[in-house]
């Protein structure tokens, strides 16, 4: 079972190369760019999950800070989801 979404859509383009990609080509400046925003996504998780379950007072700190990231990056983006313009 494959649970991480990532791979998940990576199998799908190796499993359907003639339907229209989901990730921009390997080595492309979108690729690049869909990396370090993955990173981000999964920065986002780590801290949410640190602030819900941790006991550290300063998660949610953290956290409202990363938030304060994420809403920059989709703004870049020009809508809701980080991907809107990285794809081809």
């Amino acid at each position: 079972m494959v649970t991480e979404s990532g791979v998940i859509m990576q199998l799908l383009e190796d499993e359907f190369p003639g339907h229209a990609p989901l990730l921009p080509p390997p080595g492309s400046a979108a690729a690049g760019r869909v990396e370090l925003l993955m990173r981000l996504e999964r920065r986002f998780f780590s801290e949410w999950l640190g602030w819900l379950c941790g006991a550290d007072p300063s998660a949610q700190r953290r956290f409202e800070t990363l938030m304060d990231l994420v809403a920059s990056e989709m703004a870049a983006a020009g809508g809701p989801y980080f991907l809107v313009r990285a794809l081809p």
